[in-house]
Order: structure tokens, then C-alpha cells, then sequence
């Protein structure tokens, strides 16, 4: 069984003429392919509009116009969005876990699980017609109407830790 070896020197050869070869095609890439030059319209200071100086009387003209027309009114809310919100109760907090608190300077996030979706929220927000009232360091306040609850953070201890019985 003989085996067939390139000897290095046109190993080295054949490297050294792909190389020369790729920078030939390289050069002659750089000349055929056409750029355009950028394109930079002239300034034609002439058709620049003059400095109008304005008149006293032009500006009085101008100030004595009203700024909107006298039919301008503001939107009023639609009375069946009103209704719905006042129809909307807020139910017992269902399907919701307290995660996590993060508590970075002034910011104070809470991480709920909200029917398996996670959630990040700080006070102020609504979830299930609830609004997070405030953001401790142990629980989370919510608020709905005249009712108030809390969700305290609890560690979950997994069920093949058991605790020994003290005789």
C-alpha cells in the first residue's frame, strides 16, 4: 500500500499562486467597478429667501387673529366608555403569585406570575382591576375600590426537604 503525498514545496507553490491570483482579480474588481461621486447639489445663495424685517403693524395684524376658530370645543369622553368603567368590579385577585421584588434606589418593581404569564409591575399599574397601591420590601399592596390586599413573598420550600420533629 504506498500512499501519494504532495511535497511541500507545491503545497507552497500552489498557495502562493492562489494568493497572487486573488489579488489580481481583487485590483482589476477595484478599477471596473464604477463610483459615482457623491453628489452635492450647489448652493445657490441667490434663491435663498431675503430677511424680511417686519413691521410693527405686521406683527399687531398677526396677534389680533385668534389661534383657533370659535366652534373649537373639547372632546368629551363617549358616555358608554363611562359606563363600562363604572360596571367594571374588581374581582378577588384569582390566579396571580408574587415572584419577586427588585428594589433598585427609588424604583420598586414587582415580579407576578399572572396566570402563567410573567409580569414586571411597579405602583400605580392595574392588573385584574386591582392597582398596586405600594411595593415593599416583603409584599405588595393593591387597591380596588374601598378594598385592600397584600401578597407577601413567601419561600417555597421543595417537597423533598423535610423538617425534622423536635421530641
Amino acid at each position: 500500500m504506498s500512499q501519494t503525498l504532495i511535497s511541500p514545496p507545491k503545497v507552497t507553490a500552489t498557495l502562493l499562486a492562489t494568493i497572487a491570483i486573488t489579488v489580481v482579480l481583487a485590483i482589476l474588481l477595484w478599477f471596473w467597478v464604477d463610483t459615482e461621486p457623491v453628489r452635492n447639489p450647489y448652493l445657490n445663495i441667490e434663491a435663498l429667501p431675503s430677511a424680511q424685517i417686519h413691521t410693527a403693524t405686521d406683527i399687531d395684524a398677526v396677534l389680533a387673529r385668534p389661534l383657533f376658530w370659535q366652534e373649537r370645543e373639547p372632546v368629551l369622553a363617549s358616555e358608554e366608555t363611562v359606563a363600562e368603567v363604572e360596571t367594571a368590579k374588581a374581582s378577588p385577585l384569582m390566579n396571580i403569585r408574587l415572584l419577586g421584588i427588585i428594589l433598585t434606589g427609588d424604583v420598586r418593581t414587582a415580579l407576578l406570575k399572572v396566570e402563567d404569564k410573567i409580569v414586571s409591575v411597579q405602583a400605580g399599574q392595574v392588573i385584574q382591576n386591582w392597582t398596586v397601591d405600594k411595593i415593599t420590601a416583603k409584599e405588595v399592596s393593591f387597591v380596588a375600590d374601598d378594598e385592600q390586599t397584600a401578597l407577601s413573598l413567601v419561600r417555597e420550600r421543595p417537597d423533598s426537604i423535610q423538617l425534622e420533629k423536635t421530641k
